[in-house]
């Protein structure tokens, strides 16, 4: 069965980077209750795809926004084809779908968030989770850290919100590939440099299957235990 989505808002967040807004049926809202999970959305047939597009995102908002939104990198297909779209255009949707992230087992000292570009949508799903279920406490992110890879600030998305991410307690490590106010590096490399202690740690990250393979390796070297690596899939 399919829902819809209404494109409600669009913005760039980053180089070729949209951060879109929908209203979403409520089918599709009440299906969202974990960060990390993903909509397929179909898109209509163009001269370059007649058969239309069909896309997997991941979702950026928070379980019980009212909406959603995605972070979607025009990249062609189905995300050239939203990207594009004109306020007010509607597309075909699943539920939310997918697990999500989950849970760590017993008692966690601290949260690592890894990602590289787009991969951030449902990490910024997770840091705005954590802040709107902190209640009056100042700093609901004091116990987690981002690794944020990107080829330069530029690139980077959500940059707006860092600021009040980090006044959350949240510590941002920028990994740029290219940038003359910081250390180059990209994620693992910058975590085999700082090498932070990663024992009582667990980690979520997004990114390609090589991308996990190299961050398990660099991530239990700092002494993350080797069932504490979680990715959304």
């Amino acid at each position: 069965m399919s829902y819809r989505l209404r494109l409600a808002a669009k913005e760039e967040s980053g180089t070729d980077l949209f951060h879109l807004s929908w209203e979403a049926d409520g089918a599709v809202l009440e299906s969202f209750h974990t960060p990390g999970q993903f909509l397929v959305v179909n898109t209509p047939p163009t001269d370059a795809a007649p058969e239309g597009g069909k896309g997997f995102f991941a979702i950026a908002s928070r379980p019980g926004s009212g909406g959603i939104e995605l972070l979607i990198k025009r990249s062609g297909g189905s995300a050239t084809a939203l990207c594009d779209a004109e306020i007010g255009a509607e597309f075909d949707c699943s539920e939310a779908q997918g697990a999500g992230f989950a849970a760590p087992a017993g008692r966690v000292d601290q949260i690592h968030l890894f990602s590289m570009g787009s991969g951030l949508a449902p990490l910024r799903s997770y840091i705005l989770s954590r802040m709107a279920a902190a209640g009056g406490s100042a700093s609901p992110l004091s116990k987690v850290t981002l690794w944020q890879g990107s080829f330069a600030k530029s690139n980077l998305p959500f940059r707006d919100e860092y600021e009040a991410w980090e006044a959350a307690g949240l510590e941002i490590v920028l990994c740029l590939d290219q940038d003359l106010d910081s250390v180059p590096g990209n994620v693992i490399e910058r975590l085999e440099e700082i090498a932070p202690d990663m024992r009582g740690s667990a980690a979520y990250w997004i990114g390609s299957k090589e991308f996990g393979q190299a961050l398990r390796v660099a991530a239990t070297e700092c002494g993350l235990p080797e069932d504490a690596l979680f990715t959304n899939f």
